[in-house]
């Protein structure tokens, strides 16, 4: 996926239904439009149905159905996980290692249940889905740690289910901005 604005933002989005699609709400940042891109090169029509900037978590609506889904689990037990990583054309898993899970506010903000992660997560990694030893989607990629090399940081699944619940105009309030039509 990229979104165009200011400059183009390129994360990862994945489907946790037949029709929506998850990714990190500061992939549009400033974006005035965006373009859903399958790994096969092919453009998908869809469109941006709930944003929450505060969580850093957005939802998309395909017009058409996906090919496959992604369940989404709480089950963060064991230490192993991975998460995708685009090379070019190529879709590579990325081996990583579950530190902790915890809740974290900003600023003083609503608390967000976070997976803290040792692994080597790059720019473009960004919304990638975080794996258990079941295939299943235990968190979402959205950042690194600024203090500590190679940590970064997921959203829990947790946060993922509150959101897919969510109507759009609660997306809007939390995100303390409109909902917008991209």
């Amino acid at each position: 996926m990229s979104c165009s604005g200011a400059e183009t933002q390129t994360a990862i989005a994945f489907a946790i239904d037949d029709t929506r699609l998850v990714t990190v709400a500061h992939s549009f940042n400033e974006a005035r439009s965006f373009q859903l891109v399958g790994p096969d090169g092919k453009v998908h029509q869809a469109s941006l149905t709930f944003l929450d900037e505060v969580k850093d978590i957005a939802l998309i609506e395909l017009q058409e159905r996906a090919k496959e889904s992604l369940r989404l689990s709480e089950d963060v037990s064991g230490d192993s996980v991975s998460f995708v990583r685009f090379e070019g054309a190529s879709v590579n898993l990325q081996q990583a290692s579950l530190l902790r899970q915890v809740t974290v506010s900003v600023d003083d903000g609503p608390g967000r249940l976070m997976l803290e992660l040792d692994a080597s997560v790059q720019q473009g990694d960004s919304g990638s889905p975080v794996l258990n030893a079941n295939g299943e989607a235990v968190g979402m990629v959205f950042g690194i740690s600024k203090q500590e090399q190679g940590k970064s940081w997921a959203l829990a699944s947790e946060e993922i289910l509150a959101a897919a619940d969510a109507t759009p105009d609660e997306g809007a309030r939390l995100a303390c901005n409109d909902s917008r039509s991209l």
